[in-house]
């Protein structure tokens, strides 16, 4: 969280708004990566307060994302389920429908899998796709 009164970081990632009416500014929140990369835009009208929660569970998904490679779907908040990445294989994907519950992964189908939060930090996440490579092989 940054104030930026002379605009400078504003002109620099394009936030100045050239249309915009009595001098108000864009009301946005960047999320950038260490990286310096913007993985976040959120724009708020002016008569609408930011909401510091959501802000937050974006920050914990985009994290939780770059440490385990899962997603997390609508709606969701720390501790509930996360989502596995969809597969590109169809073997794998039918793998992973039949036989992931015994590696800790439930599916409600062929492309929606989803793992326990609290199971991540004791799991390496490539444990799962090397399974199913010897597996069909």
């Amino acid at each position: 969280m940054l104030e930026d009164r002379n605009a400078e970081i504003a002109n620099k990632y394009g936030m100045v708004n050239p249309d915009r009416i009595y001098e108000e500014s864009v009301r946005d929140v960047f999320i950038i990566s260490p990286e310096g990369r913007i993985r976040t835009i959120l724009t708020y009208p002016a008569s609408c307060g930011r909401n510091t929660y959501e802000i937050l569970r974006i920050i914990d998904s985009l994290q939780l994302t770059e440490a385990y490679n899962v997603f997390t779907p609508a709606n969701w908040m720390p501790g509930d389920p996360v989502m596995i990445p969809t597969t590109h294989n169809f073997n794998e994907a039918m793998n992973r429908l039949y036989s992931g519950q015994s590696q800790g992964i439930y599916c409600t189908n062929w492309y929606s899998c989803y793992k326990d939060y609290y199971s991540l930090e004791n799991t390496n996440n490539n444990d799962f796709e090397t399974n199913i490579t010897n597996d069909t092989n």
